[in-house]
């Protein structure tokens, strides 16, 4: 039922095309897109797609033809319809483009590009010119909604660059995202990236066994779960990391409790600044924390990549700490080589 819509647009689109005198061809994603029974959530089977893309689609391309199929939707090896999850048309473009080994991969979407925050949420935003892979990754992954956070994974190896363009605006240019990021010589914050609906789990154990020993109980238990964290911090003993609110919280804090003392704190959002050479930047945390100083900060991530700085706060203060950040990295003069402003 759910590639219902999919299939029926994908085929007005190329009737349009026809149309216009566009010799185009639809080919339903069926014939190439094989993906695992995961459904809601399927994993593309890229060692078979390729091949069927080989046979299916790469003659028409080499014939001139304009080619219409399907994002967001697969097909099991038996046959079955399967979906990739929310907003990841995206990713089958990626998908499709790594496997083909295109020149690059464009996305055509409702805004300028990646911007320095949501404009939803914040008024004066500008236009990321350029980004490398590794800081789209993070971003997407971090809650920034221009992006599936898969999209990044199959084109990063063979480093094929990703265009983020406004279809409603065809004079901006967009975000071009590839293997350099920028000429900045200077350690620079891009973007703004939360995600509600974030729940802390903190755990300590009972009986100091040992750290790996403790580390490894907890690890297999997010494992038999089928839960992922998005942030971590750990202390000698004790460890804290976040979940989503949708995941199966009680079941997993039931089993933690097994192995050690288990406190939740809900209703929780993460912020995640990402950008250039923030590891080791002067001065860079101050500006954070000097920006939130009135706010009940949960909980920090920072370090781990190089790449971005994260913080858990309460869910319902977010969008104003997302525009007090974004007063004090982008509203006093930001590196005109790689923002544009405004973006709206």
């Amino acid at each position: 039922f759910c590639s219902f819509g999919e299939r029926l647009s994908s085929q007005l689109i190329a009737a349009g095309l026809r149309e216009a005198s566009v010799d185009c061809v639809w080919i339903d994603v069926k014939e190439f897109m094989i993906t695992d029974d995961n459904f809601g959530g399927a994993r593309p089977l890229l060692e078979k797609v390729k091949p069927r893309l080989a046979e299916k689609v790469a003659p028409l391309v080499r014939e001139g033809k304009v080619v219409v199929t399907q994002g967001f939707i697969g097909v099991t090896e038996s046959g079955a319809y399967t979906t990739m999850g929310r907003e990841s048309s995206d990713y089958s473009a990626s998908i499709i483009g790594a496997a083909m080994e295109v020149e690059k991969v464009q996305i055509w979407t409702d805004v300028d590009g990646i911007l320095t925050a949501d404009p939803r949420v914040v008024r004066q935003t500008k236009r990321v010119r350029q980004m490398s892979f590794e800081e789209a990754f993070e971003l997407s992954y971090f809650g920034a909604k221009v992006l599936h956070p898969n999209t990044m994974l199959p084109v990063i190896e063979k480093e094929i660059p990703v265009q983020i363009i406004n279809s409603k605006n065809n004079k901006s240019l967009g975000t071009l995202i590839d293997v350099v990021s920028s000429t900045a010589t200077i350690p620079i914050v891009k973007s703004i990236a939360y995600k509600k609906g974030i729940t802390v789990v903190s755990v300590a154990p009972d009986k100091r066994l040992g750290q790996y020993l403790f580390w490894e109980s907890i690890f297999s238990i997010l494992s038999r779960h089928g839960i992922g964290t998005g942030l971590m911090a750990t202390s000698e003993y004790s460890v804290a990391f976040t979940v989503e609110a949708r995941a199966d919280v009680a079941g997993l804090t039931q089993e933690l409790s097994n192995h050690g003392r288990v406190k939740t704190f809900s209703e929780k959002a993460s912020l995640c600044l990402v950008g250039e050479g923030l590891r080791g930047s002067s001065g860079l945390a101050d500006r954070v924390f000097h920006a939130l100083s009135d706010f009940n900060i949960t909980m920090v991530s920072f370090g781990a990549s190089g790449l971005n700085i994260s913080i858990v706060i309460d869910e319902s203060q977010v969008e104003h700490a997302v525009n007090r950040l974004h007063e004090e990295f982008f509203e006093q003069g930001v590196a005109s080589e790689v923002f544009d402003v405004p973006a709206n």
